[in-house]
């Protein structure tokens, strides 16, 4: 058995069969992932735990996926993180990076997309 230590994925998203397709094909990889379905539930997930990227969802007010995405930051300061938008529009693909994230990935983007890139993030480089 390794003693390897896996990173922490949260993953946020108010779209619950989107939530389960993440969750079940990051944990297929091997990663440790907590999911959340509202930014509340994500704040208190994250209060005292370290975590290394956030996968979160275009949800519910506009910019509070970029307060998450902010907060992360201030709590694990080399968390990376990924924002899905299924709905892209010139001034939401400028905000979110603007806010911190790392990668913006818009629709439609593919699993394998997806899983290089957090691969890419975690190990320190660029998507």
């Amino acid at each position: 058995m390794t003693d390897e230590v896996k990173p922490l994925l949260l993953v946020v998203t108010d779209d619950l069969r989107k939530l389960t397709r993440l969750d079940d094909l990051l944990v297929r990889k091997g990663y440790l992932t907590t999911t959340c379905s509202t930014i509340a539930d994500a704040e208190k997930a994250i209060a005292g735990r370290k975590v290394d990227l956030v996968i979160v969802s275009k949800m519910g007010e506009v910019g509070d996926e970029n307060a998450l995405i902010w907060k992360v930051k201030q709590l694990s300061p080399n968390a990376r993180a990924i924002l899905l938008d299924d709905h892209p529009d010139w001034a939401a693909e400028v905000a979110p990076l603007n806010s911190g994230a790392d990668e913006l990935l818009t629709a439609p983007y593919s699993d394998d997309e997806l899983l290089e890139c957090v691969k890419n993030l975690l190990a320190g480089g660029t998507p």
